[in-house]
């Protein structure tokens, strides 16, 4: 049974890191422009955090999973269909 590789604690800091530093520039660039159009000054950051959400969500089961199995083809042709759909 191979071993099981450790996180890379430092690239997850960093990644988060920048995360949350894009987060506050959405916020500071769209502030005015977000309560002037939508009535909400934090409509833009709100956006953002969904969807900052999402991609950790996504990252985390990435990690769970072995990277050989996304080579299947059965893996690999619905993913270039939906790309392509895109």
């Amino acid at each position: 049974m191979p071993r099981r590789l450790e996180t890379d604690k430092w690239l997850f800091g960093v990644t988060l890191a920048l995360c949350l530093l894009g987060a506050v520039m959405i916020f500071s660039a769209s502030a005015v422009t977000a309560d002037t159009q939508y009535g909400h000054s934090y409509i833009f950051l709100l956006r953002q955090a969904v969807w900052l959400v999402a991609g950790m969500f996504g990252m985390f089961a990435l990690m769970r999973t072995d990277y050989r199995k996304l080579r299947e083809p059965a893996v690999v042709y619905p993913t270039v269909c939906v790309v392509l759909l895109l």
